[in-house]
């Protein structure tokens, strides 16, 4: 049987086009909370932030953070 959680968005974003970047949690979870973003594949850029493997690195907005614009 499927679990079922129900997701709640702390902050997210919806403006560009089908890209819905956000920061998520399960409700009655303190703890982790979740990243939903582009991968990053590029793999210089995978080196420069030394993601090791079974991680991986995402993209955001920087104004999902700091709407603004600090």
């Amino acid at each position: 049987m499927a679990r079922k959680f129900e997701i709640i968005t702390l902050r997210g974003d919806c403006t560009e086009e089908e890209v819905c970047p956000a920061v998520k949690a399960i409700r009655g979870q303190s703890d982790p909370i979740y990243v939903q973003g582009r991968k990053v594949t590029d793999p210089e850029l995978l080196a420069a932030f030394d993601v090791p493997p079974g991680e991986v690195l995402s993209e955001v907005p920087r104004r999902l953070f700091f709407p603004d614009g600090d």
